[in-house]
């Protein structure tokens, strides 16, 4: 991508809505007398804190190639007025749609606009499209979901305590009640603040409040992807948050579109552990093309690109699922043995395990830091079955599919099911995976999973991948009943029975692609050396006191940005802890905590923000607590029970 113009970066314009709010906006322009398209991305990380870290360059980037770049700060949050108690409503909708027209109907626009965003702004990116401004053109989302607060509080019926609770949840209440980063000389960041220390409340609490209140949240997906008519390019990672949702919202879309599933975690293409590439060319090229008209030859390209892990390389398909998979078929047998084909097999048996609450600690593909574990430390905590070694490769293409015939004398089952590759020195790695809460059969998370027949049996769909198994490797199925930490263990204690063979007819359905042969791949350029500030790396521990049986995982990250207080220079640093623990033999006292703390301090001020989440049993309990040059200046409190909604504030 060519760097063609300087860039003029302007902080804090105010963007007035419809009611009255003012939202925060920076804007990056490039120097030029002609208008130009325009680009927006939507945060609540606060533009002038951890976005700025993580995206600042990336804006810069867009911005030289001809584009002028809005970073807003979504209602209730950073330096906006207004007030959030949960994110996605039908208000911050509205807002980017006002948005979006404010921004076109600048005179240094062209008239034409796109919306792009990661996570959170994946999912406000799709949420703009679904509002059809007139003057939205494409957009494109990154590792988002769109769907309901379900979708991402319940993954497969189950309460996702960690990864929603502890690590989402806690940090967000930090950020919500954070001062304004950039000081105005008028002084309006004060009544900002004040406004959301006054009338926000933490995101976990409010969505808590909306599921016991048996509400969704905000739309489904089918319902809101329907309404999209812009062209779309989807974003996916094999190995983050959202693969599922965002390959859902590639097959749901009707208007042009594109997508491309790479073996990224929830991180930037170019920051991958692998199938790096610029994506800032790519994106550029994606928006050149629909609002600048420019022939940049991306529509001309098969509309999917997908890595192919194991291949470690890079594909075109015609889509997703590719049309030419063929479903292969492997039933669990004696002996631990997954096979294909019936002839000469046992009429079936049945295999038993105990629930141990602490499994799943090794086996999630969303953690960087058990990408390369040995996954055999999990699988004596319940049933593998293994196939021969392969005399030919295969590569799986789409979503592996589990049907598991069962008993549990466990109050709470929970039914996981792993796919692993075991190399011929015997270790284990993971590839994909499912589960599903067989307790709450009509509960949340039904896309996931669902129960057959007289209840006996359930049907598990796997996050979909694109993996390569060698010939020499073998395929392995392991079934477990946790997923710990990710979603919260079951409570009681108990045995699992496994039927297979003949009789059992448990079975994993393959997508399996045919060997592609000579076929055109993508070019992808090299990723640039994007600088970003210093920060540790994600920390991920795993403590285990054999004494008492019971896990403890912890994980945290930490940062520290110098940025432009407005009064002068400010830095705003950032530090976030949670655990999660789980017992072997009193799985009933699993619990969840977190501590986040946030700073923003000049030679002026210090303002410290601190919070503590405590998730046990069926009970949430939140503070959150604010010092001005070390003396106390705000506190807040909130606790909810799963069975009954309780506010102590």
């Amino acid at each position: 991508m060519k760097v063609r113009y300087q860039t003029k970066v302007t902080k804090n314009v105010l963007i007035p809505m419809s009611d009255g709010v003012t939202l925060a906006a920076d804007l990056y322009r490039p120097l030029r007398d002609q208008p130009v398209p325009g680009l927006i991305s939507f945060t609540p990380y606060h533009k002038d804190g951890d976005y700025t870290a993580r995206f600042g360059e990336a804006v810069r980037g867009l911005t030289q190639a001809g584009y002028a770049h809005l970073i807003v700060d979504v209602r209730g949050t950073g330096n906006s007025g207004g007030h959030t108690v949960q994110p996605w409503r039908e208000r911050e909708q509205r807002d980017y749609y006002e948005a979006v027209e404010w921004l076109a109907a600048q005179e240094w626009c062209s008239g034409k606009v796109g919306v792009w965003g990661k996570s959170y702004g994946g999912i406000a990116t799709l949420l703009t499209a679904a509002t059809n401004p007139p003057h939205l053109s494409a957009v494109a989302p990154y590792m988002g979901v769109a769907g309901s607060w379900y979708d991402l509080m319940y993954v497969g019926g189950r309460l996702s305590s960690f990864t929603f609770i502890a690590q989402f949840g806690s940090r967000m209440a930090g950020w919500n009640f954070m001062p304004p980063g950039y000081r105005d000389p008028e002084g309006r960041w004060l009544s900002v603040w004040r406004e959301h220390l006054e009338s926000n409340a933490p995101w976990v609490v409010g969505a808590l409040d909306t599921v016991l209140a048996g509400e969704p949240g905000f739309e489904t997906i089918p319902a809101m992807l329907g309404r999209i008519q812009v062209p779309v390019y989807v974003w996916a990672g094999w190995r983050d948050v959202f693969p599922k949702e965002m390959v859902d919202t590639y097959r749901i879309i009707k208007s042009p579109k594109k997508l491309i599933a790479g073996p990224w975690f929830h991180v930037l293409p170019e920051a991958g552990h692998a199938g790096r590439i610029d994506f800032l060319d790519e994106l550029t090229r994606w928006f050149d093309y629909w609002l600048k008209g420019e022939d940049t030859g991306i529509m001309d390209e098969p509309p999917v690109a997908v890595w192919v892990q194991g291949d470690d390389k890079w594909y075109f398909e015609d889509d997703f699922p590719p049309p030419q998979v063929e479903v292969r078929e492997l039933g669990l047998e004696y002996g631990g043995s997954l096979l294909e084909g019936e002839a000469g097999l046992p009429e079936g048996g049945v295999d038993s395990f105990v629930y141990d609450a602490t499994s799943g600690v090794l086996g999630d593909v969303r953690v960087p830091a058990v990408l390369d574990l040995d996954h055999r430390g999990e699988e004596w905590k319940g049933l593998t079955y293994t196939t021969p070694a392969l005399e030919e490769e295969i590569e799986i293409c789409g979503a592996p599919e589990v049907t598991i015939h069962f008993e549990s004398t466990a109050p709470e089952t929970l039914m996981v099911a792993k796919l692993c590759d075991v190399y011929p020195d015997g270790r284990s790695h993971l590839v994909t995976s499912g589960w599903f809460d067989v307790s709450q059969p009509t509960g949340y998370g039904d896309e996931y999973g669902e129960l057959l027949g007289d209840g006996t049996a359930v049907h598990l769909r796997m996050t979909p991948t694109a993996y390569l198994f060698r010939a020499g490797h073998s395929l392995r199925l392991f079934i477990s009943g946790a997923h710990f930490p990710y979603v919260a263990p079951g409570v009681g204690a108990g045995k699992i029975s496994i039927r297979w063979g003949k009789g059992g007819q448990s079975s994993v359905r393959l997508p399996v692609r045919p060997p592609r042969g000579d076929v055109a791949t993508p070019e992808f350029l090299t990723p640039r050396e994007i600088p970003h500030p210093p920060s540790r790396a994600p920390r991920w521990r795993i403590e285990q006191d054999p004494a008492a049986k019971t896990m403890t995982v912890h994980m945290g990250f930490s940062s520290s940005l110098g940025i432009d207080g407005g009064e002068g220079p400010a830095t705003m640093a950032y530090d976030h802890q949670c655990w999660a623990t789980a017992s072997q033999t009193q799985p009933a006292h699993a619990s969840t905590r977190a501590k986040t703390w946030g700073c923003w301090e000049s030679e002026a001020d210090k303002i410290e923000v601190s919070t503590v989440t405590v998730f046990r049993g069926l009970a949430l309990d939140l503070s959150v607590s604010i010092t001005l040059n070390g003396a106390s200046y705000w506190q807040g409190q909130w606790s909810r029970s799963l069975e009954k909604s309780e506010d102590s504030d």
